[in-house]
């Protein structure tokens, strides 16, 4: 079974780019096999997507069930099967995202990763929780020319950062990574910190 290793965060938090180069570090040294695994681009996941879009699927309590149940059928039918054959999954997110997106106190956080924990949906055996300063995050959502970006957005983006950090905090598997930095280095200290971490 592989060991798991997620990446979360809120948008801009630079997530993405942090994976591309620490898949370059990995292809430098080491010798496992390894891939990134993103639990939401799975067709069940679209398609709960696509009602929640179009409201056939509005009920907020409905909707956090919903997700969690889909997440777990994913992991049954699809990722199960690729984690018995890596030596090192990466997820690009998992549950925590649904629970920052979808709460609105911590408490109800951790029901909702409770409940997602409860369906078998593993847990990461490290989760690098990223942030960054907001004029870094606002600099970055601007070059990529991030559509309704505005005050409004980028508030909701950092109190997301706030309950991010708050799992870093209470969480043994979570751990707060600045990446406000160059990306190699900052991929660098990463594969450090997994290999540190007895995750590889």
């Amino acid at each position: 079974m592989a060991k798991i290793i997620c990446f979360e965060g809120a948008h801009g938090s630079g997530k993405g780019t942090l994976i591309d180069f620490l898949l370059k570090e990995l292809a430098a040294n080491y010798a496992g096999r390894y891939a990134v695994i993103r639990d939401s681009e799975y067709p069940e996941f679209e398609i709960v997507k696509r009602d929640i879009r179009a409201g056939a699927l509005s009920d907020k309590r409905e909707i956090i069930t919903t997700v969690a149940e889909t997440r777990a059928q994913i992991y049954f039918k699809h990722i199960n099967r690729r984690l018995n054959v890596l030596d090192l999954a990466i997820l690009d997110r998992s549950y925590y995202t649904s629970a920052v997106w979808q709460s609105e106190s911590f408490d109800e956080m951790y029901d909702i990763i409770a409940e997602n924990e409860s369906r078998g949906v593993p847990k990461a055996d490290l989760t690098f929780i990223l942030f960054a300063p907001p004029e870094v995050i606002m600099d970055r959502l601007t070059s990529r020319k991030s559509p309704d970006l505005n005050e409004r957005a980028l508030g909701g983006i950092l109190n997301d950062q706030v309950k991010y950090l708050h799992l870093a905090e209470n969480r043994e598997e979570c751990v707060a990574f600045d990446t406000n930095g160059e990306p190699a280095e900052l991929a660098r200290a990463a594969y450090r910190l997994i290999s540190a971490n007895n995750a590889l």
